[in-house]
């Protein structure tokens, strides 16, 4: 979205990261780093990149009075999505990562670390991010992975920007033509099922899914 922000209307949106060659400024949101008031539901200590944490933590929230949206999606497919991050995913053997098995153990692993060890951005729920601990709204507008484009196409609309258009998402490669073919929800395990489920409650009910 950043990318086509400037490259299509030269507008700068936020910290925009590992983009070069452009005059945007590709630095972090000036932000005191001691003034982070995490949410008071989460016990396990927050440690995260400041881009990867709800804004109304910092003081003061460098958007305040700032019109912002945020994308959501469904805890599911988005579960799977971070287990395919290279940033942030197991690094192991394609062979491995193609095991329904090893899927779920880090799943499981995964969502238990973040619940009581270390809590990062990558896999919090999103309520987080669009309301506070008194459940007041802190993101303007609310926008859908799952339809994301024509609800980013109408929230420009909305605010004369209708010339930015998101760029189509790239297919993935045939399962056919993979050699292990690729995983999906279909390979999650009652148990995983029932931990993505009590973990990202909120974010089903808040959010429709």
């Amino acid at each position: 979205m950043e990318k086509a922000a400037y490259t299509q209307a030269k507008l700068c949106w936020g910290a925009r990261h590992y983009m070069d060659g452009d005059d945007c400024e590709i630095r972090r949101p000036a932000v005191n780093e001691t003034a982070l008031t995490p949410s008071r539901n989460i016990t396990a200590p927050v440690e995260s990149e400041p881009w990867h944490l709800p804004t109304h933590w910092w003081h003061p929230d460098p958007f305040q009075n700032v019109s912002t949206f945020t994308v959501v999606r469904n805890p599911y497919s988005r579960v799977l999505s971070e287990y395919y991050c290279r940033f942030f995913g197991p690094t192991t053997y394609a062979n491995q990562k193609a095991d329904p098995a090893y899927m779920n153990r880090w799943i499981q692993e995964t969502i238990e670390k973040n619940k009581k060890r270390r809590q990062v951005g990558h896999m919090m729920p999103s309520h987080y991010f669009v309301y506070d601990d008194n459940g007041n709204r802190r993101i303007t507008h609310i926008l859908g992975y799952e339809q994301l484009h024509d609800d980013f196409r109408r929230l420009m609309e909305m605010y004369n920007l209708s010339a930015i258009r998101l760029e189509p998402k790239p297919e993935l490669p045939s399962v056919t033509k993979q050699k292990y073919p690729r995983l999906s929800e279909r390979d999650f395990s009652k148990e995983s099922i029932e931990v993505i489920n009590e973990y990202f409650a909120h974010d089903f009910d808040r959010f429709g899914y």
